[in-house]
This record gives C-alpha cells, sequence and structure tokens, in this order.
C-alpha cells in the first residue's frame, strides 16, 4: 500500500560496504543487514535515495526486499506519498548513504 516502507537486503560490494558503515556506526548492530530502504508510491513503484539523487524506482527491481506495512490512514498515506514524491530530485550524496551526518565526519576526521 501507498506509503507502507521498503527494506532491501542488497548483495554487492556497495551493499556490504553500507553494512559495515552502519556495524561501525551502531553499537546494537540493529537493522545493518539493511543496506537500502524506500516508500511505496504505487503497485510496483517507490520512491527511493541513491547517490544520483532521490527518485522513483520500482519494487520489482529489488529481488531481496520486504516491504513492512504501516498504520496510517488514508490521509497520512496521502501525506506520505506527498512529501515522498517531493523528495524526488533533490540531492543524495555518499556520506548519506552510509547514514553520517557532518558532525560524524567532524569526529572521524578529527578525533579528539
Amino acid at each position: 500500500m501507498i506509503g507502507d516502507v521498503v527494506f532491501v537486503y542488497g548483495t554487492g560490494l556497495y551493499a556490504f560496504l553500507i553494512r559495515m558503515a552502519q556495524r561501525f556506526r551502531r553499537r546494537d548492530h540493529a537493522f545493518s543487514h539493511v543496506t537500502h530502504v524506500g516508500v511505496v508510491t504505487g503497485a510496483d513503484e517507490i520512491i527511493e535515495a541513491r547517490l544520483s539523487g532521490v527518485r522513483l524506482g520500482t519494487l520489482s527491481q529489488y529481488p531481496h526486499k520486504d516491504v513492512v506495512g504501516i498504520e496510517a490512514t488514508p490521509a497520512q498515506r496521502k501525506s506520505i506519498e506527498a512529501y515522498a514524491r517531493s523528495c524526488v530530485g533533490h540531492e543524495y550524496g555518499l556520506a548519506d548513504a552510509i547514514g553520517l551526518s557532518p558532525a560524524d565526519l567532524a569526529d572521524i576526521l578529527s578525533p579528539d
């Protein structure tokens, strides 16, 4: 359904690097097996963030995934979809992909 969340379990080198970065960043390793996330916006449509930016994608392009339903009213689902669509075309970079904030990067590059 529109607004549900897609968790992808990638298998390539890039997915491996994301998993390692998440394990480094999170001590509890929760969800470090998830390498990509999207929001369902149609029957086979998702909005996802890629290194090239936020874009439309398809559910069918990901063979290893779970679609997790959320509890939401139709109005809330419409709002989620509208927000996700408003993000299409926004920039997204490597630091975003591995979940590092500017503060995290500063800590790594200049430890105390």
